[in-house]
């Protein structure tokens, strides 16, 4: 076992990938139901999209995990950042632009790239390893290599399941490469899904 490697596991499936566009989530989260829908509507060429989500506390997450039970709305009690789960996607492209160069508002729970978007990139940094930063440091070379950041406000909605962090002690090591990549204005990692 060696650890925590998200970087690596999301090379392997993007290489693997047959469809040009990709729509990536986290296996921690619940699904709106249109959220598939709303993302495919909402993809640009020459963008990436990154989505928010509704957090569902400790105490709705052990009910629902202890129920079997995924049906989950922004009024049950042990929802916090309800906002994120109202669902109006026409309003979806009025908000588009929402911090659209701040790199740290991107989740990797909620994001679609163009296939060749991130293969240009060559895919996530596997030099990161641990939790944190592997989803800003790819924002960063993609925006560096000129591929415009788009929010989805209102549309493609996810829930995100609570539960601990862990592997987090190589944290520091993540945000100097995250740092060199955006004072180097990298565009390409060499420990990507192509591995020099």
């Amino acid at each position: 076992d060696l650890g925590f490697r998200l970087a690596s596991i999301r090379n392997k499936a993007i290489a693997k990938a047959s469809k040009e566009y990709i729509i990536q989530i986290d296996g921690d989260i619940v699904l709106h139901k249109d959220f598939v829908k709303d993302h495919v509507h909402f993809a640009k060429k020459g963008s990436f999209v990154t989505g928010s989500r509704v957090l569902i506390r400790e105490g709705l997450t052990k009910k629902m995990l202890a129920e079997r039970n995924c049906i989950i709305s922004i009024h049950d009690k042990g929802t916090k950042n309800t906002i994120n789960g109202v669902h109006l996607p026409w309003l979806s492209p009025l908000l588009q632009h929402y911090r659209q160069w701040d790199i740290s508002y991107s989740r990797g729970c909620n994001m679609a790239f163009w296939k060749e978007d991130l293969l240009k990139v060559n895919g996530y940094n596997e030099a990161i390893t641990g939790w944190g930063s592997e989803d800003h440091e790819l924002v960063c070379r993609l925006i560096n290599n000129g591929v415009r950041k788009r929010t989805i406000k209102f549309a493609g909605i996810v829930f995100h399941l609570y539960h601990e962090l862990h592997g987090t002690d190589n944290l520091s090591n993540n945000r100097s490469i995250l740092n060199e990549t955006k004072v180097r204005k990298l565009t390409w990692c060499d420990k990507g899904i192509i591995q020099n």
